[in-house]
């Protein structure tokens, strides 16, 4: 068969990377190139691969190279952007968080009655209506705070989502199950 010494010829030219997966040499993407540039001539997989001299199933996973590359790069492409954009908008709320906000009620801001005024004496200072003066201090809002630590827990999970870090986990479950049925021999289950 040819499609045996064709592939393996392939594989045996390439790198490994560091998961122990094969690379592509710059011959090897030069060569997705022309079979993606055939494929789109309508040539079949086992024109191209007469022509070129490899394998049917050599030419078919070529083109299936070119099409995962062509949606990764895009969508790499797409992820930064998003990032950057996540980015901002995680600087811009931090700077919300780092600003106090007061109270407003009916268009003016909410103050409290913290003490009097007094004078050098200790004494408290009065009006001209013989009352005396207030010292007030506005009213914190915590309400923006707490909305800007709800928008970076969305951003976070919009991240993590983007990243994939909240991907579920497989587990590899192996081993063997063995059961007997009373009476029949082992060798014949």
């Amino acid at each position: 068969m040819t499609d045996q010494p064709d592939t393996m010829a392939v594989r045996t030219t390439q790198a490994r990377d560091w998961r122990g997966r094969f690379t592509r040499s710059v011959e090897t993407a030069q060569r997705d190139a022309v079979i993606a540039e055939m494929k789109s001539r309508r040539m079949s997989y086992q024109q191209i691969a007469d022509e070129l001299g490899i394998a049917r199933s050599t030419a078919h996973e070529a083109y299936q190279r070119v099409l995962e590359r062509t949606i990764e790069e895009p969508a790499a492409d797409a992820r930064k952007r998003e990032l950057e954009d996540l980015d901002f908008a995680q600087r811009q709320i931090l700077e919300v968080l780092e600003r106090q906000h007061v109270t407003v009620s009916h268009g003016r801001v909410v103050r409290r009655l913290v003490d009097w005024e007094r004078d050098e004496d200790g004494e408290y200072v009065l009006d001209s209506d013989g009352n005396r003066i207030g010292v007030y201090e506005d009213v914190l809002d915590d309400g923006p705070i707490l909305q800007a630590v709800d928008r970076l827990i969305k951003i976070g999970e919009s991240r993590r989502k983007l990243l994939g870090l909240d991907a579920a986990t497989k587990m590899d479950v192996s081993g063997t199950v063995t059961s007997r049925i009373i009476g029949v021999p082992d060798d014949e289950l």
